[in-house]
């Protein structure tokens, strides 16, 4: 029984030295984000005039609900968002290339080209031209 004891005082004091750093951090960012929602709600500024209740926010004058509205922008950013989401994913691997077996090796290779197929197919679509 003594040893229990002394077991969860010395493992008490372990937590205490390792993660204090960890609570400390937890309860001032808790306390940060308490203090930025007491400023959002307490100083919203809300003005409300033509422009900022329009539907663009822009200041023109909206051009109607029947105006042809051209996607391409948004697929552009569809496929912008994919290869920069590739980029992130290949960044870490190239960290730690040296490291690799050959497996990790091919695994990326076939990611990769998963990703070539899939730029040749929205470039023989014309996906890429904005005309």
């Amino acid at each position: 029984m003594l040893y229990f004891l002394y077991y969860l005082y010395m493992y008490y004091f372990y937590w205490r030295e390792e993660y204090s750093f960890l609570v400390c951090y937890f309860f001032l960012i808790a306390c940060f984000l308490g203090f930025l929602w007491f400023i959002v709600l307490n100083c919203n500024f809300s003005f409300h005039f033509f422009e900022k209740t329009s539907q663009y926010e822009c200041g023109f004058e909206p051009f109607g609900f029947n105006s042809i509205f051209d996607l391409q922008y948004f697929i552009i950013g569809l496929l912008y968002l994919i290869f920069d989401a590739e980029l992130v994913l290949i960044l870490p691997w190239l960290l730690g290339v040296s490291s690799l077996s050959f497996g990790g090796f091919c695994s990326m290779f076939l990611f990769l080209l998963f990703f070539v197929v899939g730029l040749i197919f929205e470039w023989k679509k014309n996906v890429l031209h904005w005309t």
